[in-house]
């Protein structure tokens, strides 16, 4: 065979080689191959601008078509910047923080976006599992890396298990399993694939694909030991991050279930305009004006795009039938202002005994003691060596002025603060000394709040205070109120 001839068989050959190689059905194609080629431009690198010169980096996932990246907060820490679709830069938005779980959601221009990570689940994940991890290591871009779960469920703030043996006991595992709380010790995922200083705030994927936590801190002492944010915790605190009513100013009366596989009805408020439109509790959402809604992320997002005025056209499966009514985003009615005149200062306080390893139902216990105190504090009303009880606040709040504040809750160990009856920071279980955040609106004056508090073992804390805003460092002077002759 002539030499040339040979050449192009052998060129023929190659090609054929390559194509195959190629093909689907190869080998080089393994499923954690064909994972990273669907998700991997849903993986971005995040920059902010820190000033002085200075840049970070870190990592991203986009979450929503709608052009929603999650990420840890601590990649952002508030500061302007962009993400990169490619070389592209695109500027984001913060949109949502959580700097006391790491967690913020990003919002840039959803024409950029062209691929979308869903969520998982983190409840039922496995020793051993298979991940994937993405990000930005060193800001140079995306880059993938592959482990196991080495636990689904570690606490790094502890100094060894054995210390942890003397804290917790079978009545606080059965409260943790039973709660579906923002608050508790907040454990992490931790994994042994490849995790640098700029994966923070990455994806960690499950052999589905789907995200089952944030990257979120790693041991430098240790090889290989990396934490990351599961997802449940994620999407328990997302109304936390994402509150389009109190932001917008509008009343929807509506609560999703972010944990749900759909967007399952969890809660309507009697009287509000999602109970007027004919929505009930168990309902599953469908769409917003012909929008899709897959789950309650999906409602959270969609709800923060509209404003004070839009109608919502919205359907929904009830039993198998499909049903749909029509909301305005209209301001809530204002409550009846609260009068000072039959007020004084302080507040009333009920105390219970008993070892709570969660926030009991207080209307089935019987208080050892009532009174009257200053403030939101256990000083004065029981001893500084006391273990094994439960307090619980009434009265109201003065605000100087009506709008948006930031309020805060820090205990050690669990707490809750209702105002006006509804549930807004729900740090119930069982946990060293931390605080939880939530905006709210309010009128200006008085508002009737409640607080729950219960000390089980180690040391004591409660503090409650507000802010204009969460950037804000300034604290809102609050004045506590009774009613008089109570």
């Amino acid at each position: 065979m002539p030499i040339r001839t040979q050449i192009v068989c052998l060129g023929l050959l190659l090609v054929s080689l390559q194509l195959v190689s190629n093909a689907d059905d190869s080998p080089r194609h393994t499923p954690t191959v064909k994972l990273i080629q669907r998700i991997e431009q849903a993986v971005v690198p995040v920059f902010a601008d820190e000033g002085n010169g200075n840049l970070g980096s870190g990592s991203g996932a986009v979450i929503s078509s709608r052009g929603y990246i999650i990420t840890a907060d601590h990649v952002t820490n508030n500061f302007p910047g962009v993400v990169l679709f490619g070389l592209t830069r695109v500027p984001y938005e913060i949109i949502g923080r959580l700097p006391e779980r790491d967690i913020a959601v990003l919002k840039v221009d959803a024409a950029n976006v062209q691929s979308v990570i869903s969520l998982g689940r983190s409840h039922d994940l496995r020793p051993g599992e298979p991940i994937v991890v993405g990000g930005n290591p060193g800001g140079r871009g995306v880059v993938f890396s592959t482990g196991i779960v080495n636990s689904p469920s570690i606490d790094p703030s502890w100094p060894n298990v054995f210390v942890k043996s003397y804290w917790r006991n079978e009545m606080q595992e059965a409260a943790l399993k039973r709660h579906q709380s923002t608050g508790g010790r907040p454990d992490f995922i931790q994994f042994d694939a490849s995790s640098n200083r700029g994966n923070s705030g990455g994806p960690l994927l499950n052999a589905e694909g789907h995200l089952i936590g944030v990257v979120s801190q790693k041991s430098f002492e240790e090889e290989s030991i990396n934490w990351a944010i599961p997802v449940d915790r994620i999407r328990m605190v997302l109304p936390y991050l994402i509150q389009p009513e109190v932001i917008g100013d509008f009343w929807v009366g509506l609560e999703i279930d972010t944990l749900a596989e759909m967007a399952s009805v969890k809660r309507v408020v009697k009287e509000s305009p999602a109970w007027q439109a004919g929505l009930r509790e168990e309902d599953v959402l469908l769409a917003v004006n012909k929008n899709p809604v897959k789950t309650g992320v999906d409602w959270l997002f969609q709800l923060y795009e509209h404003k004070l005025g839009d109608q919502l056209k919205l359907s929904w499966d009830r039993d198998g039938e499909t049903m749909k009514g029509e909301i305005e985003l209209a301001q809530k009615k204002s409550e009846t202002t609260i009068a000072e005149g039959d007020k004084e200062t302080g507040l009333d306080y009920a105390l219970y005994r008993g070892r709570f390893a969660s926030l009991p139902d207080f209307t089935k216990l019987i208080a050892v003691e009532t009174g009257t105190t200053k403030g939101v504090s256990y000083e004065g009303i029981i001893d500084q060596e006391a273990t094994n009880f439960a307090i619980v606040f009434t009265g109201y709040m003065k605000f100087p002025d009506a709008g948006v504040y930031r309020m805060y809750l820090g205990s050690d160990d669990c707490s809750k603060l209702y105002i006006d009856d509804q549930l807004v920071i729900d740090n119930g279980l069982a946990h060293p000394y931390q605080e939880l955040s939530r905006s709210v609106r309010v009128p200006r004056g008085l508002v009737p709040f409640r607080i729950e508090y219960s000390e089980t073992s180690g040391g004591k804390g409660l503090k409650l205070y507000a802010k204009r805003d969460i950037e804000s460092e300034e604290t809102v002077s609050l004045e506590y109120f009774r009613d008089s002759g109570k």
